[in-house]
């Protein structure tokens, strides 16, 4: 990478690489170049180098379907111009918290974030909701702690949220009876569904199933969301079958929830 310092677009997708990433593919100087970096769907291992923060520039990173361990770089907030950011089906873990710094303004340009099917800890990462252009996030499967945050109520443009069992990633499964490593109980989130949620003006896809959410479904007269045309009001407990509702266009999944109609 360092010999080819005029660099925009790195694609190596679709692959069947191996081993670590080199030391010397992120830039260890700032690179007002590189603005694309598609890395998904290999067998990479490793980390990401904090030297992802020196592409102030990038505006895809996608290196999710890996074996990455490790956290998120803490530089990341540096790259203010990001657009997606996709790193889901790894290993990462720690809280993403600190690589977001809690700054929005770093973050403005954000339109799509998963980090799903990891390990990731700590609270759900609300500095994201912030942004102005955000249309889709996706933390399901991870091993958070808390409530849904209320700065979800903030992403006026979200289309596509996707919650679904945020606390029950591999590695925070709560398994009975020893070698049988498919049965499991999975982890409470407390609190309810944020109500804002029914009034986002453009939201069409909403998952939150196998979370044990308590609560209310709010009837016809006080959802105002038109844009949801299918709502899953499936009453479950901790042994139910998991109920996943799903439209051609547009879906709402609640199943695994606990649910008053």
């Amino acid at each position: 990478m360092s010999n080819a310092p005029h660099l925009q677009f790195v694609d190596f997708s679709g692959n069947a690489l191996t081993s670590t990433i080199p030391v010397d593919f992120f830039p260890i100087e700032t690179n007002p170049f590189l603005e694309y970096i598609y890395l998904f769907s290999n067998q990479l291992e490793g980390t990401l180098s904090n030297n992802v923060g020196n592409m102030v520039h990038l505006i895809d990173l996608l290196v999710h379907d890996n074996q990455f361990t490790g956290t998120l770089p803490s530089t990341l907030y540096q790259c203010t111009n990001l657009v997606s950011l996709f790193v889901q089906n790894n290993h990462f873990e720690g809280s993403p918290d600190l690589a977001f710094r809690n700054d929005a303004a770093s973050f403005y340009q954000l339109q799509a974030i998963d980090f799903a099917s990891n390990a990731f800890t700590g609270t759900i990462p609300s500095v994201l909701f912030y942004s102005p252009s955000l249309v889709y996030y996706s933390c399901s499967q991870n091993c958070f702690h808390g409530e849904l945050p209320e700065g979800i109520c903030s992403a006026i443009t979200l289309q596509q949220l996707y919650m679904e069992g945020v606390r029950s990633g591999e590695k925070c499964k709560t398994r009975i009876f020893g070698s049988l490593s498919e049965v499991y109980f999975s982890q409470a989130v407390p609190g309810t569904i944020p109500h804002c949620l029914w009034d986002m003006p453009v939201l069409q896809f909403l998952y939150l199933s196998g979370n044990l959410l308590e609560g209310t479904f709010p009837d016809d007269k006080e959802r105002n969301v038109s844009s949801i045309r299918h709502i899953g009001k499936g009453t479950n407990d901790v042994c139910a079958a998991v109920a996943a509702v799903a439209a051609v266009a547009t879906a709402t999944a609640a199943a695994d929830n606990v649910m008053i109609m």
